[in-house]
């Protein structure tokens, strides 16, 4: 799984199991084609007619590393991948990844998928029918039987021994409880890394796709398959172009709880409290400015009280340049009156949006919370450039007195001014989430200038998982090789010992988020 050798004590910090802390709840429900490309991407838009998500750096780690996960071989077609994924069913595929990824714990954010939020002002209807036709049915003729040895339980176990209850220990120790112990034994084979004779011959899987489809041969491989015109929407939903439509914005609910991704993946999970999703909620049900204000600072209080940390994306509402002071009370009562006329609208008045900040502040303050900032890469902002953490800096240094923990999420291309950042403020953190599972050639090179300013004791590692497992698997997966690509420059320079880069490895990826979150 890791691309350059190492002594074993550093390799042995990298496998070690991570603390993810941001991800989204993955589907729980079997996806057509059209569902699955539209997750694998940032923009939540389909691609172009004739192309196909599976042409991007997110597509191709996908089919190269996620397929051995199923019992392919590696670079699997994208129609024999799905319909493997198929065929097993999302749930075992969600624990297979999930577990795969080798996480000792999930923070999660819970926003539920039909909020607004969940891709930062993404307000359109994911699955429209515009959408659908171009995809079509996807055929699941493929058998178990093509994909070769897996183990006696009938499930791979990509990082060795096996709770009592039968889930997999994705790094091997457990305690007693059923949790994975922190820093159990790892091994060299993680992540399906060299397995291609654990899978057999998926040759006959293409030639059962193809047997399908008799065109195959002479159409793009990667091409999302055509509408069969001959399918019966009576009887096959997926044939039916209404069918996602129909489904539409509600269908994204069905989503695991950050309880259910701990299940799922063999780990303890905690929640994170998005707090735009609390305020969308009160302003549904007050009737009176006053009774607004009252009931946000009591329900962000509230949900407080059962998370580890608190999140905003204020930065796609107004950008992160907004005014850093607290708004005076009589601007907010104005701004609040004009809210509750139009309650069920996304929240984008920077007066209401700053004092749900500060509110949050006080409340993290409290309870001695950390709060997370979406900056950067992730969903489809107007002004990308206005998601840069720089435009932070006035903010950071209002709450440098309070000492409220400041995480900068993502942040990549802008991970240079973040770095910068978490070096000025004692309070600020940063990680590059995103950035190596969907830039996975410039992972390296991203997590190489991250430990060129920021202190090592600032970095986080989180996956940014979100609707498919893969995105969870993947996070983990190209952080570890592109912080081991750092890693070994560094000792290979002498620069740094193998004590040294094993250190760091075991702060970034989980010793950090335990402190910070106080897990």
């Amino acid at each position: 799984m890791l691309p350059v050798d190492l002594p074993g004590t550093v390799r042995d910090a990298l496998l070690a199991p991570l603390v993810d802390h941001h991800c989204h709840g993955v589907r729980r429900d079997d996806l057509s084609r059209a569902q699955f490309e539209l997750l694998s991407g940032e923009g939540g838009s389909p691609a172009p007619p004739g192309t196909t998500h599976f042409d991007t750096p997110f597509g191709a780690a996908v089919r190269r590393w996620c397929a051995p996960l199923l019992d392919l071989e590696p670079h699997a077609p994208p129609a024999v991948y799905l319909a493997r994924r198929t065929e097993l069913g999302a749930g075992e595929v969600n624990r297979r990844l999930l577990t795969g990824a080798g996480v000792v714990a999930f923070l999660v954010d819970a926003t539920p998928d039909t909020h607004p939020d969940t891709h930062p002002d993404n307000h359109t209807a994911t699955y429209g029918t515009a959408h659908t036709a171009t995809y079509g049915t996807t055929h699941t003729t493929a058998q178990t039987a093509t994909y070769g040895t897996t183990h006696t339980d009938g499930r791979l176990a990509p990082f060795g021994g096996a709770h009592a209850d039968g889930h997999i220990a994705p790094f091997g120790g457990a305690h007693a409880d059923g949790h994975i112990a922190p820093h159990g034994p790892a091994h060299a084979t993680a992540s399906g890394a060299g397995h291609a004779d654990l899978f057999g011959d998926a040759h006959a899987a293409i030639r059962a796709a193809r047997h399908a489809d008799p065109d195959a041969d002479h159409a793009d491989p990667h091409a999302a398959p055509r509408t069969d015109p001959r399918a019966d929407s009576r009887t096959d939903p997926r044939a039916d172009p209404r069918a996602d439509s129909r489904a539409g914005f509600a269908a994204d609910l069905d989503v695991l709880t950050a309880a259910e991704m701990g299940r799922h993946g063999g780990a303890a999970a905690d929640e994170l409290v998005r707090i735009e999703h609390i305020e969308q909620d009160v302003a549904a049900t007050a009737e009176l400015a006053v009774d607004y204000l009252d009931n946000l600072a009591d329900e962000l209080a509230a949900r407080a009280a059962r998370a580890v940390g608190l999140k905003t994306v204020i930065g796609a509402r107004c950008g992160l340049d907004f005014d850093p002071a607290r708004p005076s009370r009589g601007a907010v009562i104005a701004a609040a009156n004009r809210r509750l006329s139009d309650p069920k609208g996304v929240l984008t008045d920077h007066v209401l949006l700053r004092y749900l900040l500060w509110s949050a502040i006080d409340v993290a303050r409290e309870r001695g919370l950390p709060v997370q900032f979406h900056t950067g890469f992730g969903g489809r902002t107007g002004e990308p450039h206005r998601a840069d953490p720089a435009r932070l800096s006035a903010f950071a240094a209002a709450l440098q007195p309070l000492g409220v923990p400041v995480i900068l999420l993502h942040c990549y291309p802008y991970h240079r001014q973040a770095a910068h950042l978490a070096g000025v403020f004692p309070h600020v953190y940063v990680d590059v989430g995103l950035a190596p599972p969907h830039g996975t050639a410039a992972a390296a090179r991203v997590m190489d200038e991250l430990l060129e300013l920021a202190p090592f004791h600032k970095q986080l590692f989180s996956s940014g998982c979100r609707g498919l497992a893969e995105t969870g698997y993947l996070g983990a997966l190209t952080y570890r090789r592109a912080l081991a690509a750092a890693l070994g420059a560094r000792i290979e320079a002498g620069e740094w010992s193998a004590s040294d880069a094993a250190r760091v490895a075991h702060m970034i990826g989980s010793g950090n988020a335990r402190r910070i979150y106080r897990l």
